[in-house]
Parts: structure tokens; C-alpha cells; sequence
């Protein structure tokens, strides 16, 4: 694919398209989102056959989608809503950023670096606002002596319906499941964390068990 056809497509195949921005440059793009409706979003597209599908019925608001580097799928499903803003980062090579249907953002920076790394936020998740999920430190750490990787990027998993506060950070290695809760200004790294189970702390630890939680205000 040329630099100019996607931006022909993407006009082309947006509903209610205000304020995009485009700078689409490589080979082999295919950018689907048909049927979405985009609001201030920003296409800073660079490297060769990235993949991006925003599905029918997904809102992003005040977005900037910046891919870097070879063969990445960014994939968002149907109800899919950034309110604020965001940041969708994606660098290196064959990395996944999957973000489930009907999950909502307020703000939010979710970034995929290093090759063949995947960053995937489960059905009805609900973000806050200031909140950073990443699966890499961008900068490796070594071991002064040998020289060795201390910090190597993992997988981040969030399962569905898990409620992140505001401030949040969730690192590489974060398997989150079903129902939780991420308190206000957690920090939660690698590791395994229970489904029903409210996180809280720095680093975030379960402080309980055996919760869920609603998106009404029902006292």
C-alpha cells in the first residue's frame, strides 16, 4: 500500500470523522474502521503491514495511534469507548494491543514494545483517567557485573470486566482477572492476581476478596 491510498480509505470508510489527522508512510497498512466514530484522533503510522480495526460502533476521543516498526495488530472491538483521551504505542515488531468490547476510558497511555509482545484489556473494563499499562520499561536494566537483561518486557493481561482507578500504572508481567478492582494510584506489576479481588498499594498487593463491581451509582 502506498502513502497516499490510506488516507483516501480512512476518510472514506470513518463515520462521523471530525478533526482526523494523518500521517500514514510504509508498505502494506490496512487500516479498517469502517462504521467508527473518530473525534479528534491522530494516525501516526510508520514502519511496513501494520494492522489496525477499529470496529463498528467503537468511539475514540482525543486518541493518537502511533505505530512504529513491523507487522503489529492493534484491534479494538464494538462499543469501545475513549471519552478524554489516550495513547495507543506500539514499537519494534509483531506486537497485539486487543482491547474488548464495550470497555470505556477516561485517559489512558497502553503501550507495546519489544517484539512479539501482547497487551490485551478483556469485555466491559472500565478505565479511569491518568493511567499507564505498559508491557516494557523501553530501556533495558542489566546486571552491572555480567551484563545480563534484569527487565525484560511480558505480556500484560487484564481479564473482562476489571475496573482500573485513576493514577493507576499496570507493568509488564500483569495478569489481572475477571471482576477486579485497581485501586486509585496502584502500581501493579508482574504477577498473577486473583479474579474478584480488589489491588491497592505500591506496589499493589490483594487487600480483598470476593468483590465485583457495577458501572450504576446505586447507594
Amino acid at each position: 500500500m502506498n502513502t497516499s491510498s490510506p488516507i483516501r480509505d480512512l476518510l472514506r470508510r470513518v463515520r462521523n470523522a471530525w478533526s482526523v489527522r494523518r500521517r500514514i508512510r510504509g508498505l502494506g497498512h490496512r487500516v479498517e474502521c469502517r462504521g467508527a466514530a473518530l473525534r479528534d484522533v491522530e494516525f501516526d503510522i510508520d514502519g511496513e503491514a501494520h494492522h489496525i480495526f477499529i470496529a463498528p460502533g467503537a468511539a475514540l476521543r482525543g486518541v493518537r495511534i502511533y505505530l512504529r516498526g513491523k507487522g503489529h495488530v492493534l484491534h479494538i472491538e464494538s462499543g469501545v469507548r475513549f471519552a478524554r483521551s489516550g495513547e495507543l504505542w506500539m514499537e519494534d515488531e509483531g506486537g497485539q494491543l486487543r482491547i474488548g468490547r464495550g470497555s470505556t476510558f477516561e485517559g489512558a497511555h497502553l503501550a507495546v514494545t519489544e517484539p512479539g509482545r501482547i497487551l490485551s484489556i478483556g469485555e466491559d473494563c472500565q478505565f479511569a483517567y491518568g493511567i499507564d499499562v505498559r508491557t516494557g520499561d523501553s530501556h533495558p536494566i542489566v546486571d552491572a557485573e555480567s551484563g545480563a537483561r534484569l527487565n525484560p518486557a511480558q505480556d500484560v493481561l487484564i481479564g473482562p470486566h476489571v475496573w482500573v482507578g485513576a493514577h493507576a500504572s499496570i507493568l509488564r508481567g500483569a495478569r489481572i482477572e475477571a471482576h477486579s478492582v485497581v485501586a486509585t494510584r496502584a502500581v501493579v506489576t508482574a504477577g498473577d492476581y486473583p479474579s474478584h479481588a480488589v489491588l491497592a498499594g505500591v506496589p499493589a498487593r490483594v487487600v480483598r476478596v470476593g468483590v465485583s463491581w457495577r458501572r450504576d451509582r446505586t447507594p
